[in-house]
Order: structure tokens, then sequence, then C-alpha cells
């Protein structure tokens, strides 16, 4: 039986306790069988949930960007097969087949990472995940390093369990603290999946919303067409905030549901990649705090100030006052915070941050 390395071993562990430090374990991993990095991704999404290395962050970003994650070609017969081992891309396709595919000569092969071994892990939320370790300097390398990946392959799995618990409690904890300043809140995976509620969001909508299999689904066909628009957004586009109306089987609008795509910080907050939706009263005068506006959307601080000053109803001259910045000045930020929170008008600014009087009046 293959010996693990004891400082992977407890290093693998730490990151199952320390979700925030997976990238660099993959690299510790990638580098005791002589690889350039590792990534994690959603095998039921590739355009949902993936993590990838320092060592190989730049080539996977490309990967994304360039539209060949979408496709998951050479990632699919890993997928399909299901194996309880790593395997390798020689143990999926022959080399005939490499030489031909377009995803290899075309991004793999300059780069210099055609060699990679992946394997299929039970992730959260009935997810599976595809944990491959890329960019070895040949197959034969790769196929060298099997016997290593294998013996480390139930170790990574436990902490992968340990890590994905331990992201739950986080995300749960945070929409319950949403409720506390009276906003009904839940967490999306960029797949669907609902990864949190509160009571606060179960409350509001009762019956008229439901986890059908693991996946959020409204009464209310509109509410949920608008919904997987927001999801299906690509990149950049994903970014931009938006509301929705939710109405009742009878038509009649109960609520405004927020959209609020989880970017940078927030998404490191809410250990999540896809969408916080967020909901309040008639009857809710709270307003958000200037730190939780800037984790939102993504604000600087001065413009999470600012926008907090509008929330209260103060003019924005008033506010550039405030704030020791000239009238012209402060319109140059709010056009910011206008793009970044996805609204037109200084009104629909006040009404997204949670000032109501009546949605429908």
């Amino acid at each position: 039986m293959f010996m693990v390395d004891a400082t992977v071993l407890a290093s693998l562990y730490e990151a199952g306790g320390s979700p925030e430090k997976w990238p660099d374990m993959l690299d510790l991993i990638a580098g005791s069988v002589g690889a350039r990095g590792g990534i994690i991704f959603s095998a039921t999404d590739g355009t949902g949930f993936h993590m990838a290395s320092p060592g190989v962050a730049e080539l996977f970003a490309d990967y994304v960007a360039e539209g060949w994650m979408e496709r998951n070609e050479r990632g699919a017969p890993l997928v399909h097969q299901r194996s309880p081992q790593f395997v390798t891309d020689t143990d999926v396709r022959s080399l005939d087949d490499i030489a031909t595919m377009s995803v290899y000569q075309e991004f793999f092969k300059p780069r210099g990472a055609c060699a990679g071994a992946g394997t299929l892990l039970q992730g959260a939320h009935h997810d599976m995940l595809v944990m491959t370790i890329e960019a070895f300097e040949s197959h034969e390398a790769a196929r060298a390093a099997l016997p290593h990946l294998d013996a480390l392959r139930p170790h990574i799995g436990r902490a992968m369990s340990l890590a994905s618990q331990i992201q739950n409690a986080r995300a749960q904890g945070l929409v319950d603290g949403l409720a506390l300043i009276g906003s009904a809140a839940a967490i999306v995976g960029a797949n669907g999946r609902l990864r949190a509620t509160n009571q606060a969001f179960r409350d509001q909508f009762g019956s008229l919303a439901s986890d059908h299999h693991a996946t959020l689904c409204f009464a209310d066909p509109h509410a949920n067409a608008a919904l997987k628009t927001a999801l299906s957004m690509p990149g950049r586009l994903r970014h931009q905030a938006g509301s929705i109306v939710v109405r009742d089987r009878a038509g009649t609008p109960i609520q405004v549901m927020h959209i609020v795509p989880l970017v940078r910080s927030a998404r490191d907050l809410f250990e999540s990649d896809g969408l916080l939706l967020l909901t309040a009263g008639g009857e809710n005068r709270a307003i958000p705090g200037a730190d939780l506006l800037r984790l939102l959307f993504d604000l600087t601080p001065t413009e999470a100030r600012l926008a907090r000053h509008l929330a209260e109803g103060v003019a924005l001259q008033d506010a550039a006052a405030h704030l020791g910045m000239t009238y012209g000045t402060a319109r140059v930020h709010l056009r910011v915070v206008f793009q970044k929170t996805g609204v037109r008008r200084q009104s629909e600014l006040v009404g997204l941050l949670g000032r109501y009087s009546s949605p429908f009046a």
C-alpha cells in the first residue's frame, strides 16, 4: 500500500476545517506528485461552483473565459464513468483522440498542460464535484502519480465533506443574521441549488416557494423564469443586481425580491458563487449598513457611505456636503453605484436598499 505523506495529510485535514485554505492545499497536493496545480468544479454544472489553486489560476481563468468550461469535452468521460479512483487523460481516451481534439491542441498543448489526472467526489447538497490535478510533464508522469493520488483520495473526500459542512453552517448563520435587520434571505448556488434560507424567508413565502430536489422553486412561473435567467447570465452580466415581483397562485403581487449576485468579497463571505435573494416587508425600515453594502455590491467605502445616506432619504447635494465632496464628484460616484447595483434612478436605489413604504402602492 502506498504511504501518504504526513505533511500533506495534516495540511489536508487542516483545509477541511478551514475551507479558505483549499486553493493552497490543491497546490500542495499537485506539487507532491510533480504537477502544477489543482482544480475543483461542479460535475453537475460546469458553469457553477469552481476553485483553482494559485499554480493554475491563470490557466483555469483562460479556460473559462474562452468557453472551454461550458463544453467540458475533456472532463465529460470522467463524469460519466464515475470511477472511484483517479484516472488520467489516457485512461479515458486514446493518444490519437487527444491529438485530434481541439481542447487539447488549441488550449492545453500550447500551455504545456495536456497531461492531468482527475476523480469524482461527493460534494455538499447532493452535488458531485470533479477534482483534477493539472499540468504534469507527461502522460506517463500522470499515470505514475495515480498510486499516490488514490491513497490520498479517501482523505480528500473526508476533508471535503467537513469543509462543506462548515460552509453550510456559515451560510446559514449569515442569512439568519440578515433576519435581525428585517430581511428574509436565501442563498442559491450558481447551479440553482438552494444553499440556505432563514425563517423569515420561509414564513414570507410559505407554500409559494419549495425546495424541489434541492432546487428553489416558486409557485409563480414568472419568478422562476427570472431567477433562471439571472443564474444563466455569463460572467460580467451576472454581476448586476436586479429585482423581481413574486406573485401568489392567483397572480397577486405579494413581495419584491432583490437578486444580489455574490461577487468578490461577498462570495467569500457567503461561501457561494451564486445569488443572495433578499426581501423585506412593507413595515421594514431597516437600512443596510455601509459594510454590508460594500460586501453585497462590491462598492468602495466612499460609494457605500454615499449609498447609505441616500437610502436614509438624504438628498444627493446634502450627502455630498456631509461626505466632504463636491456635488459633481457625488454624481460621478452615484453613476458607479447605479452600475454596480443594476438600477437607473435614485428612487430605485433607495427601494433596493430596503426603505419601503409599500412595494405595490
